[in-house]
């Protein structure tokens, strides 16, 4: 029996534009009950998918990079409950040769997602992030 497998992909840089495409699937990750019957596992998705696209400026542009990266999770049970989508996104300006500042936001969205049942995901959040070199 296969066990679960993952396939990454990745889209080689062109004027500064690269990507990836992830996809994991888990449905072969089986449990047995009473070693006669297959069942996938509870709470487990069966695929998750992720596609990540970004840009890398030249050294002296202002726009150092950019990006988003849309995460797609299926069912997480037996019933078709708990898949969801989320996007997030960033940009990182250079404000001076040796500094960037990074703005990010997780769950474009604002889609109400959990991940384990019980624990809702906050939603849309913000980030800044100052790097110097």
């Amino acid at each position: 029996m296969l066990g679960p497998f993952s396939i990454d992909t990745y889209i080689p840089a062109f004027a500064g534009i690269a990507g990836r495409v992830g996809v994991t699937d888990t449905y072969r990750a089986l449990a047995y009950n009473d070693g006669a019957t297959a069942a996938r596992l509870f709470h487990v998705p069966v695929v998750a998918m992720s596609v990540d696209l970004g840009y890398t400026g030249p050294p002296s542009a202002p726009l150092a990079a950019a990006g988003a990266v849309a995460h797609t999770v299926g069912a997480l049970d037996t019933l078709g409950d708990g898949d969801f989508t989320t996007v997030d996104a960033y940009v990182r300006l250079r404000l001076a040769a040796r500094t960037l500042l990074s703005l990010r936001v997780y769950d474009l969205g604002n889609k109400r997602y959990e991940e384990e049942a019980g624990y809702p995901m906050p939603g849309r959040s913000f980030a800044a992030e100052l790097s110097l070199r």
